[in-house]
């Protein structure tokens, strides 16, 4: 391996504390269950673990997981609202490593959102357009699940606040600042959106999925000219979240409304 390719290797998460550590082998033990698909088995080890070791971090989440793993075995709401209280819980005991606490934060947001969620999955786009002002322009080119996108609302409002707390404990990550606009976008809360993105852009100027929502916002607030240099520049980073045709539909509605002759091309895009 090359000195550049170590150098950006991806580090592996730590997610055991001092007294996990201790106990390894039989945490080890009833992840090896888990990830062999064994979920039943997992979710009675863990538990087991749980009540004997009822201060591990690790072992409340892997009870977690499990629980996590069986709603979507057995498709059940109810197991998956027990997943997401016990990834609660794993953030509220003492001496949680940072990066137990990124994953188990994350991941009780994201099953959250999808609480009842219909098996149908739902663009997150189309939610963003379903409660946004510019949805008479967004919408044509998006598929209407079903039910309707107000549905989920009330969802993401549960959503909000564990990202929230994920903010307020690693307030520099841009990464759950963004997540955390997406979720103020989809219950139609733009000003709290805007400032969200604002404050990613403060921290990482180059940010591209921060510029193309921020973009975005400031179109359907009627800003076209301010909107074009962001929804542009967002595109052209190339990042994660970004290469979508509805932004550039937008960004190419942008420059004809203001007369940019680089117009043709976007809209060819979408």
């Amino acid at each position: 391996m090359s000195v550049v390719q170590g150098a950006t290797k991806k580090k592996k998460p730590k997610l055991f504390n001092k007294f996990d550590k201790g106990i390894k082998a039989e945490l080890e033990a009833a992840e090896k269950l888990r990830k062999k698909g064994k979920a039943e088995d997992a979710l009675k080890a863990f538990e087991t673990l749980v009540s004997k070791y009822p201060t591990s971090p690790r072992a409340r989440y892997g009870k977690a997981q499990s629980e996590d793993d069986l709603a979507e075995k057995m498709r059940s709401n109810e197991m998956l609202q027990r997943a997401i209280s016990t990834y609660g819980e794993v953030a509220s005991l003492p001496s949680v490593p940072n990066d137990l606490v990124k994953l188990t934060l994350k991941r009780r947001a994201d099953r959250q959102q999808f609480l009842e969620s219909p098996m149908m999955p739902v663009s997150p786009l189309w939610l963003l357009a379903s409660t946004m002002k510019a949805a008479k322009a967004f919408c044509p080119f998006l598929p209407c699940p079903s039910p309707h996108p107000d549905d989920y609302i009330g969802r993401m409002k549960g959503s909000l606040v564990t990202l929230q707390k994920l903010v307020s404990l690693f307030p520099n990550d841009t990464s759950f600042k963004n997540n955390l606009g997406v979720g103020y976008l989809l219950i139609g809360d733009n000003s709290n959106a805007k400032k969200i993105y604002e404050e990613v852009l403060n921290l990482a100027p180059n940010d591209g999925f921060a510029k193309v929502h921020y973009g975005f916002i400031l179109k359907a607030e009627n800003k076209i000219a301010e909107s074009v240099p962001y929804l542009k520049e967002g595109l052209e980073s190339g990042d994660p979240g970004t290469d979508d045709g509805r932004f550039y539909f937008h960004l190419g509605d942008a420059m004809q409304r203001v007369g940019n002759k680089e117009v043709e091309f976007y809209l060819f895009e979408v």
